[in-house]
C-alpha cells in the first residue's frame, strides 16, 4: 500500500508521528497517531485517526493551490531571502547581547560586595530584582537571535532547493503521479499536525492564507 503523506503527519497531542495501515479484509487504508499502540507507550495518545484518501486530498488540494500561485511562491521566498539577509545583522545583536550579560555578571558581583559591607538588605534585594529583570529579558533576546541565526541556515538551501523546483514543475501540476507529489510534499518540506478534527498543514514556505486549514467534518474516522 503507498501513503502519500508517510512521517509527514505529526500528532500534536503527543508529538508522535502518524503510520499507514489497511485494514486486511477491506484493505481501507487509515492514517493513525503511533501513540495508540500499546507497545509504543503504556498510556495511549487519544487523537483521532483519518482515512488515508481523505486527508491525502486534503493536503494535496492545498499544495496544488500553493503550487498554482507562483506569485505567492515568489513572495514566501522574498520573506525568506529576507531573513537571510538580516542574519548578519542578527550576528551583531548576539555579540553586543552576550557583552551585555557579561557586564550584568560583574554587576552582580559589585551589588553583592556592596552588600557584604553595607549589609543593606533592602538595597540588595531591590538592586537584585532589578538586575534579575535585565538579564532575564537579554537572556530571552539571546535564545531568540540564536534560533533565527540557526534558521537562516537552513533558509539558504531552502531557498534554492523551492525556487528550483517550482519553475521544474511548473504547468505540469494536473498531470502529477504519485511519485512527484511525493517530490512536491519534499521539495516544500510539507508537515501536517493534526489535533482532533484540526488539520494544521505547514511548509518551507510563509503562506499561511493557503496552507492553513481549518476544522474539518468528523465523518472521516
Amino acid at each position: 500500500m503507498r501513503y502519500l503523506l508517510r512521517n509527514r503527519i505529526i500528532c500534536s497531542r503527543c508529538g508522535r508521528k502518524y503510520w499507514g495501515i489497511a485494514h486486511s479484509k477491506t484493505e481501507d487504508r487509515r492514517y493513525y497517531c503511533k501513540g495508540r499502540r500499546s507497545i509504543i507507550t503504556p498510556i495511549k495518545c487519544d487523537n483521532r485517526g483519518y482515512k488515508a484518501e481523505y486527508i491525502e486530498n486534503i493536503v494535496w488540494e492545498k499544495i496544488e493551490a500553493l503550487l498554482a500561485k507562483p506569485e505567492v511562491i515568489l513572495a514566501g521566498l522574498e520573506t525568506m531571502q529576507q531573513e537571510i539577509n538580516d542574519s548578519g545583522t542578527f550576528v551583531n545583536e548576539l555579540e553586543m547581547i552576550n557583552g551585555q550579560l557579561a557586564n550584568r555578571e560583574k554587576q552582580r558581583d559589585r551589588i553583592y560586595r556592596s552588600y557584604y559591607i553595607a549589609g543593606d538588605e533592602a538595597k540588595f534585594r531591590k538592586d537584585i530584582t532589578a538586575l534579575d529583570k535585565e538579564v532575564k529579558a537579554l537572556s530571552d533576546r539571546r535564545a531568540e537571535l540564536l534560533s533565527r541565526i540557526e534558521n537562516s541556515k537552513t533558509l539558504a538551501v531552502d531557498v534554492k532547493r523551492v525556487s528550483e523546483y517550482c519553475n521544474m514543475v511548473s504547468g505540469n501540476i494536473s498531470r502529477f503521479t504519485f511519485e512527484d507529489k511525493q517530490l512536491a510534499l519534499e521539495a516544500l518540506n510539507i508537515k501536517v499536525y493534526i489535533d482532533g478534527d484540526n488539520i494544521d498543514i505547514q511548509g518551507a514556505i510563509p503562506v499561511d492564507d493557503i496552507l492553513s486549514t481549518p476544522a474539518w467534518p468528523s465523518g472521516n474516522r
